[in-house]
C-alpha cells in the first residue's frame, strides 16, 4: 500500500527530519508545505528519500482561511506527484507513536476509510461555543495573531455582548469595525446544499475522496468563498465536505492521533515528562501519532517505549 504524508512545517527543520525518518518506506512519499513566513532552512529534509517540496507556498494565519487554501493547494499538487493510496495530513511537530510495520498494516487494513473528526453543527455536546453555531452564522474578526471575535448582525444577545467585551479588552481599534458588520451586515447562512460539521483539521483520507473534494470545490466556488468569513475555518472545511459527499460507512469520526487540550486553546506540548500519558497512546490501537511534541529527546524517549508497549495490529 502507497502512503503519501503531507506535512505543512514552519519551525525546527531537524525535528520535521526525524519524525520523517521514522516514516521513511520504500512505498511512502513526502510532500511538504513550508510556510511562507519561515526562515528556517529545510533543505535538509531533501536527504529523505521521495521527498517534495510544494510548489506553492502560502503565508498562513492562525484561524484564517489561508490555511484551507494551502491544504486545497497542496492536496491537488499531491494528486498530480505523489503515488499513494491514501494520504496522511500531518503537522511539523506530529509524531509516530507505532512503528512503520504497524502503520502500515493499519491502514491496509482499513484502506478506503475516511478517517476525519465530524459533528454536525450545531450540536449541544459540542465543546465549542454555543455548539459551533457563531462558527457558521457570524462574521469573523481578527483581533491579533491568534485571537478572533465572532460578529452576529443585527443581534443583541449574550453571544455578541461577550465578543464586544472581548473586542475591548484585546484589541479596542477593532471595535468600529465590529459596530458595521453588527449594523450593515447581510445576515450569514451555510451554504444550504451542505450540513456544516466540525472537528479537528488533522485526518487521514484515501485519494478519491480528496480526488472528490477538489471536484467538489471547483464546482462550487462559493463554498470556499463562504468561508472567507468564519472563525477557524480549517476546523470546519474539510470535515463538512467528507461527511456530506462519502458514504456514512466508509467513514471513521477518528483523525488517528492524540492532543493533550486541557480546555487551551491550543493543544499542550508533550514532554517525556508525560510518561503515564505517552505509554497509554502507544497502548491504543487506533492513535498513530501524538501532536504536539516538545523536542527530539520526547521522540527518543518515545522510540524507546513502541517495540515493548506497541499492541498487535
Amino acid at each position: 500500500m502507497n502512503i503519501t504524508y503531507l506535512i505543512f512545517a514552519h519551525s525546527n527543520p531537524l525535528f520535521v527530519m526525524n519524525m520523517m525518518k521514522k516514516l521513511e518506506a520504500v512505498n511512502v512519499d513526502f510532500l511538504i508545505h513550508v510556510d511562507l513566513k519561515s526562515k528556517e532552512d529545510f533543505t535538509c529534509l531533501s536527504e529523505i528519500g521521495c521527498v517534495r517540496f510544494a510548489e506553492k507556498r502560502f503565508s498562513i494565519s492562525w484561524g484564517g482561511i489561508s490555511m484551507v487554501k494551502a491544504l486545497l493547494s497542496v492536496c491537488d499538487e499531491a494528486l498530480n506527484v505523489c503515488s499513494g493510496e491514501t494520504i496522511v495530513f500531518l503537522g511539523g511537530m506530529d509524531y509516530p507513536v507505532k512503528s512503520n510495520q504497524y502503520i502500515h498494516e493499519f491502514l491496509f487494513k482499513h484502506k478506503g476509510i475516511n478517517f476525519i473528526q465530524g459533528k454536525q453543527i450545531p450540536e449541544e455536546v459540542f465543546c465549542w461555543q454555543e455548539g459551533g453555531r457563531r462558527r457558521t452564522e457570524c462574521y469573523a474578526l481578527r483581533l491579533g495573531d491568534r485571537c478572533i471575535a465572532t460578529i452576529e448582525p443585527r443581534c443583541i444577545n449574550k453571544g455578541n455582548l461577550r465578543q464586544f467585551v472581548k473586542i475591548l479588552i484585546k484589541n479596542p481599534l477593532r471595535i468600529s469595525r465590529a459596530l458595521k458588520i453588527w449594523v450593515s451586515f447581510p445576515k450569514r447562512k451555510h451554504p444550504d446544499y451542505l450540513k456544516p460539521y466540525g472537528g479537528e483539521f488533522w485526518w487521514c483520507l484515501p485519494t478519491n475522496s480528496i480526488r472528490n473534494i477538489l471536484s467538489f470545490v471547483h464546482e462550487h466556488s462559493d463554498f470556499l468563498v463562504y468561508h472567507q468569513f468564519t472563525s477557524i475555518p480549517d476546523e470546519l472545511f474539510f470535515n463538512t465536505l467528507i461527511y456530506n459527499l462519502c458514504d456514512k460507512e466508509l467513514i471513521k469520526n477518528d483523525c488517528l492521533r492524540y492532543m493533550n487540550w486541557k480546555d487551551k486553546p491550543s493543544p499542550l506540548e508533550i514532554t517525556r515528562m508525560d510518561k503515564d500519558l505517552i505509554q497509554h497512546v502507544i497502548q491504543t490501537e487506533n492513535l498513530l501519532f501524538l501532536r504536539k511534541i516538545k523536542d527530539v529527546e520526547t521522540c527518543d524517549y518515545i522510540d524507546t517505549l513502541i517495540q515493548a508497549n506497541e499492541p498487535l495490529i
